[in-house]
């Protein structure tokens, strides 16, 4: 785990495909989001049971809009308890 995590950091120069291939990796796992923060960044999450991505617009009724790679959603019996924002950098 903690390779992926170095890796991922370490590549900045990443093409559009690449960045699509790291954002699919946590879309078709989303626990993996809480993994990486939990055992490569030493922050703890949340207990939870399920996680499921959410909407990628973080934009409020005023401009700008904002909009992530992909949002994770930790759940504990159906209810949220932690929102994960996954942006992979160039």
């Amino acid at each position: 785990m903690q390779r992926l995590a170095s890796s991922l950091l370490r590549n900045h120069g990443m093409p559009s495909f690449q960045h699509e291939a790291i954002v699919d990796l946590f879309r078709n796992r989303t626990s993996l989001a809480a993994d990486v923060i939990n055992e490569d960044l030493h922050v703890s999450m949340p207990e939870h049971d399920s996680s499921r991505t959410d909407s990628e617009s973080l934009s409020d009724l005023a401009p700008p809009a904002y909009a992530a790679d992909l949002v994770i959603l930790l759940e504990r019996l159906e209810v949220v308890v932690q929102a994960i924002i996954v942006e992979v950098q160039r």
